[in-house]
């Protein structure tokens, strides 16, 4: 029994170090292709509207599909619609690489490509985060954790990077063909990975798959912690695009930063998020994650207020840069800090058969608001000072914070659910 146990934790190591290898081969190459991609459209219509619609192509499929893919997660392999998607995801690539050896990519095949990929990233994505708990051991499960969103954030680095550089000193074909190879790098990590190391023998019920994802959103709604946890990051991913709206427009229009040094204000956004999360894969799990997600979305709520600070103060263009610097650095790390912890809890809170419908719901949501959140704060941006789109949302995330996530509301929710 001692070996068979050895064995597994053994195991366990390798499948944490495959998953981190397929997760970041998948995600780089997808952030390769969708920089690379957005600048080939900008370059061959000149339009912003076109260039929109290659990231609503992406968008849509994950609006759309996450239900469906979670209640499919829940009753197929999930090791096989994993390496399905990364297969399928490399087809496409080599499929357009040699399109554009024969004839110019046009941009409805631009924009096939940019949905059939985010239909395999859907797949992939929730197929993945539903597994993660029956790749590792209990005790390693936030080092898994922890190590995803790393391999997130460092792809959200190196994807742009690299694709800025093979775009200007390439052709298509050529930068398609390497997001081809880093799809099959997945595939080929995701095949060694054993699926079912931690898993339980509970199975999904036979049942029509509309059935099934109702079935889904009934036990979230009647988990009444886990549905707290959905509501509040609903709210928290709408607040949150009032930042992305502003941000840009306080940087540049306001304070005429220079495109260059916007740019190096967003990485520090990921570096924030890479550095925190490679921290959390090297401590012990927090004891109260609800706890930690409260402290966490009350401190967001306050760096994103912090946003217009500048604007009141009135400083000097290398004052500003530096301050947006270190604002966005601690913004990356309380994401992580928030989305770590929040992880966690859905994870060891959902059964195993209802694991992939919760995460497909997570991902339709968290996607979903977005361009909805997008659209109004970019809307208002029009009509009331760069100072209150800030100060208003990140006042709105204080109120999430200290009233959805209270303590009191948090433990009757628990007793409720324990009950249940």
């Amino acid at each position: 029994m001692y070996a068979t146990e050895e064995m597994k934790v053994i195991q366990a190591t390798r499948n944490i170090m495959l998953f981190v290898i397929g997760k970041f081969s998948s995600l780089l190459g997808a952030s390769i292709y969708n920089f690379a991609i957005g600048l080939y459209v900008l370059k061959l219509t000149g339009s912003g509207m076109n260039f929109a619609i290659t990231i609503v192509c992406g968008m849509v499929p994950r609006i759309l599909l996450g239900p469906f893919v979670g209640a499919l997660a829940d009753r197929i392999n999930r090791k096989k619609l994993v390496i399905g998607a990364d297969i399928c995801s490399a087809i496409i690539m080599f499929s357009v690489g040699v399109f554009s050896l024969i004839h110019p990519v046009s941009l409805p095949v631009i924009y096939v490509s940019c949905v059939l990929l985010a239909v395999c990233a859907t797949c992939f994505s929730i197929a993945f985060t539903s597994s993660l708990p029956s790749l590792v051991d209990d005790q390693r499960l936030q080092k898994a954790g922890a190590l995803n969103q790393a391999a997130s954030s460092l792809s959200s680095i190196l994807g742009p990077v690299i694709a800025g550089i093979l775009y200007g000193t390439t052709p298509l074909s050529v930068f398609v063909f390497v997001t081809g190879v880093a799809f099959f790098i997945s595939a080929c990590a995701s095949a060694l990975i054993v699926f079912d190391l931690y898993q339980t023998k509970e199975k999904e019920k036979s049942m029509p798959l509309l059935k099934s994802i109702v079935e889904g959103f009934e036990y979230v709604q009647q988990n009444r912690m886990l549905f707290s946890i959905v509501k509040t990051a609903f709210f928290v991913n709408f607040f949150f695009c009032a930042l992305l709206v502003s941000l840009p427009y306080i940087t540049i229009n306001h304070f005429h930063l220079s495109p260059k040094q916007y740019g190096i204000i967003e990485g520090m956004f990921a570096v924030g998020m890479l550095l925190t999360s490679l921290i959390f894969s090297s401590r012990k799990e927090v004891a109260d994650q609800i706890k930690v997600v409260r402290l966490g979305l009350s401190i967001m709520g306050v760096l994103i207020v912090l946003t217009s600070l500048p604007i009141i103060f009135g400083t000097f263009k290398s004052v500003t840069f530096i301050y947006y610097i270190l604002l966005m650095f601690l913004i990356g790390v309380t994401i992580v800090a928030i989305n770590i912890p929040i992880q966690m809890f859905v994870q060891r809170t959902t059964a195993e058969v209802y694991r992939g419908r919760v995460f497909g719901l997570v991902e339709t949501i968290a996607t979903a608001i977005s361009p909805l959140g997008l659209m109004l704060f970019g809307l208002l941006c029009d009509y009331i000072s760069a100072f209150w789109l800030p100060f208003l949302a990140g006042s709105a995330l204080l109120l999430v914070a200290n009233i959805a996530m209270r303590k009191s509301r948090m433990a009757k929710a628990r007793s409720v659910t324990v009950e249940g």
